[in-house]
């Protein structure tokens, strides 16, 4: 099974715990026609209240408005072929690499907006991770460009395929 077809048996579960979830929590007809009473309008208001105050991380926000606009090709990258050379990390050598690099498992291009899955998290480019230790420079199907305000050189982090 590849990737395409993980990606969408996903989707669909996920879709079908939706619609169970839905079909769960939706009132009945009776409640529908039945009139409301005054007990349950401060849990409206505050339910409301509580909706109003979620906020979603940028990327997500991206990702919620892409679903608006018609389906294309280019919304699927598909990965680069193996026979393809790495490139060399800049710099002279003598910075030593950390070894608390974040995993870069995913890409996604969404309204040519690129879009890294960073430690199980979709990312931006100019983004800090969680630890404010590293910022997203590049996002490329086959790479990742990060920096470190203690280090003069970014440093590149190849796509771990799963």
């Amino acid at each position: 099974m590849n990737r395409r077809e993980k990606i969408i048996i996903t989707t669909v579960a996920v879709v079908a715990i939706a619609a169970v979830g839905d079909l769960l929590w939706s009132p009945s007809s009776s409640d529908l026609t039945s009139p409301s009473t005054t007990d349950d309008e401060p849990l409206a208001i505050q339910a409301q209240v509580q909706l109003s105050q979620i906020t979603l991380p940028h990327s997500h926000r991206i990702v919620l408005e892409a679903l608006d606009n018609p389906w294309t090709e280019k919304k699927l990258t598909p990965f680069p072929a193996l026979s393809e050379e790495p490139e060399t990390p800049p710099g002279d050598g003598s910075e030593t690499a950390p070894t608390d690099l974040p995993a870069y498992t995913g890409y996604f291009n969404i309204n040519d907006r690129h879009i890294a899955i960073v430690d199980g998290e979709s990312r931006l480019p100019g983004e800090w991770l969680e630890d404010q230790s590293w910022q997203i420079l590049e996002i490329q199907p086959t790479h990742l460009k990060i920096s470190n305000p203690q280090l003069k050189t970014p440093i590149r982090i190849e796509l771990n395929k799963p």
